[in-house]
């Protein structure tokens, strides 16, 4: 069956999410190296730790491992919203947190400074938010795509933040839909969010193709509701136990080809 609609992930796909987090941790790391000569990499390593023990004991956590917070993000993000009772939970939280983790990194390398945890912790804020960096592939290939599929972004993770990523990208202009999990209630691979997808876009999963970086959330999720599905693989990793894509590409670049061959291969047709 032809495509007619292209399902395409945000993080680590279109937007460089992980080696920007890395990079806002090190800035704010850098505050207490030029203060107290603390090594700006061990004190990331122990930040990143700190966070996610923190995180994953936080009041609401369940919710935001259904939708898909990281640890990371619950450093900037706003936790806008009133449509889940966790919301409200994680916000009133998210100072708390912010403070414990700062102040109990700085702790571990003997440091007991709450104004520098404070200037850390704002300033791993200001640093991320600057930070929304687009692959180099992605503008051209959706530019390609958009004339001739209906596209759809489809994204895990918070609601207010994936679309603050989104619109500070500039990418926003190329979709006919966003889906968010926290939207949705449940993240990637559960089948609810691509039905949610698919039902935006006025499309049946035979006629669309997923694109994503993650094997499981992406892959595996859109094989299971019947999509088919390109793994975007940057990092040239090993596929591994996992269900194998239909197609796999190293970049953006090759996608509109791509899904011509996937098309002109289909057994359906």
């Amino acid at each position: 069956m032809p495509l007619i609609a292209l399902l395409i992930d945000l993080d680590d796909t279109l937007l460089i999410e992980y080696a920007s987090a890395d990079e806002a941790f090190h800035q704010a790391c850098l505050l207490a190296h030029k203060r107290h000569g603390v090594h700006p990499d061990r004190l990331h390593e122990t930040a990143r730790r700190t966070a996610g023990a923190l995180w994953y004991a936080a009041p609401a956590h369940e919710y935001a491992a259904a939708i898909g917070i990281s640890s990371w993000e619950a450093l900037w993000a706003c936790f806008e919203g009133n449509h889940h009772p966790a919301l409200a939970t994680l916000r009133a939280y998210a100072p708390t947190y912010r403070r414990q983790v700062w102040r109990q990194s700085l702790a571990a390398h003997g440091i007991h400074d709450p104004a520098l945890a404070d200037a850390m912790s704002q300033h791993f804020q200001d640093v991320r938010r600057t930070l929304h960096v687009v692959y180099p592939d992605v503008r051209p290939a959706l530019e390609a795509l958009a004339a001739h599929y209906r596209l759809g972004l489809v994204t895990n993770g918070l609601a207010c933040l994936q679309r603050e990523k989104l619109a500070a990208s500039g990418l926003g202009g190329y979709f006919q839909s966003v889906t968010v999990a926290g939207d949705v209630g449940v993240r990637k691979p559960d089948p609810a969010v691509f039905r949610q997808a698919l039902a935006s876009l006025g499309a049946e999963a035979a006629e669309t193709a997923m694109v994503g970086n993650s094997l499981r959330s992406d892959i595996g999720g859109a094989r299971a509701a019947g999509l088919r599905a390109v793994w975007a693989n940057r990092q040239c990793e090993p596929l591994g136990d996992a269900p194998p894509p239909d197609a796999e590409i190293e970049s953006l670049d090759a996608l509109p080809q791509t899904l011509r061959e996937m098309e002109d291969n289909d057994p359906g047709d």
